[in-house]
This record gives structure tokens, C-alpha cells and sequence, in this order.
């Protein structure tokens, strides 16, 4: 028999968006949420939702790494006023940024550019929120943790091990006395 290829279909979501009402739009896979207030819009529109694959992510600044959390949002309706995006983080987020909630940060691509948004990361639930004005493509982000760039310490000498044994006995060597020679030559005798 033979298996045919199915490919995974994208991850795309939409929801009606109208001036009177607020909504809500949950990615698929429950990562992403993004929550409108009233008076977003000032027309009935869709907000839509897709996942970016890693090759459809524009590069990011090179003190950046991606998350692999990257998605676009559209609309045929130009947004009046923020709409709040949250991410989910995982440990693996957290890790890479050093446990320090100021190297987490959503981006905004527009213009070309990738753009740092003012990210409000809250560790306890797991989360990265951020507001914006205006649709495309998004990404959370770490910014790379900085070296620590104090000097360290001169490293110590290592410590040797010695053996715990008893020191060693002494060793008798024998000597050998020569007889004192007076200035003259001749021995004097030992007292």
C-alpha cells in the first residue's frame, strides 16, 4: 500500500469585529490571544490570524533570537485605538532570557522593520502582553541576555590532593668522618 502525504494545514483563525462590541481572537493552538475593545473599528470587519512558519519570518536584529512564536494579523478595517496582544510563554522562553522579564519583548514588523513594543511579561502566568495600533506581522522575541561585563577574580591555584597516609619514615645514610688536618699537615688527634 501506499501512504500519501498530507500536509498540516496552516494555522488560521478569523472573528467578527464590529464598533459596538468587544471580541476576542484565540490562535488555534491557544497561544496567542488578542482582545479589542469597543470602538476598535468603525466598521463590521474580520480579524484574522495565521501562524509564520520560521522561513516566513523577516531576519530579526542580530541581538534578538526568535521564539518561534511569529503569527500575522489582518483586517479590512484600519484599527481606531490599541487592541492588546498576549502570548504564552514557555519555560524554554524564560530560560533564554535569563529569567529577566525586560529581555522578553513582542516585535512589530511594519516598514520594513522589526519594532520593539512595550511588552509587559508576567512570569507567574506564563505570559507577554503588549498593545498596538496597527496590523502585520509579529514575533515574540529575546533579547539576548548581556555578558556579565565585570571582570572576574584571578582564578585560584587548584587544590592538590595529597595522600592521607603517615609521612614517610626517615631514611639513615650513613656519613663518613675525615680526620681535621692542621694548617701544618699534620691530623690532630679527636677529643
Amino acid at each position: 500500500t501506499s501512504a500519501s502525504a498530507i500536509s498540516p494545514s496552516p494555522m488560521i483563525t478569523s472573528v467578527s469585529i464590529t464598533p459596538k462590541t468587544m471580541a476576542r481572537l484565540v490562535s488555534p493552538d491557544g497561544e496567542v490571544t488578542i482582545d479589542l475593545d469597543e470602538r476598535s473599528v468603525d466598521a463590521p470587519a474580520q480579524l484574522a490570524y495565521a501562524a509564520l512558519a520560521p522561513s516566513e519570518i523577516p531576519a530579526l536584529s542580530a541581538k534578538f533570537k526568535a521564539t518561534g512564536k511569529a503569527f500575522e494579523l489582518t483586517s479590512e478595517s484600519p484599527l481606531l485605538k490599541p487592541i492588546t496582544i498576549t502570548v504564552a510563554l514557555s519555560t524554554a522562553n524564560a530560560a533564554l532570557a535569563a529569567g529577566n522579564a525586560d529581555n522578553i519583548i513582542i516585535q512589530h514588523h511594519t516598514v520594513g522593520a522589526w519594532t520593539p513594543l512595550a511588552t509587559a511579561v508576567d512570569f507567574q502566568a506564563s505570559t507577554a502582553t503588549a498593545k498596538v495600533d496597527s496590523l502585520s506581522l509579529f514575533a515574540l522575541t529575546v533579547l539576548e541576555p548581556e555578558l556579565d561585563p565585570t571582570p572576574t577574580p584571578a582564578s585560584t591555584p587548584a587544590q592538590i590532593a595529597l595522600p592521607t597516609s603517615a609521612p614517610p619514615e626517615p631514611t639513615l645514610v650513613p656519613t663518613v668522618s675525615t680526620p681535621r688536618v692542621r694548617p701544618h699537615g699534620r691530623p690532630t688527634a679527636r677529643r
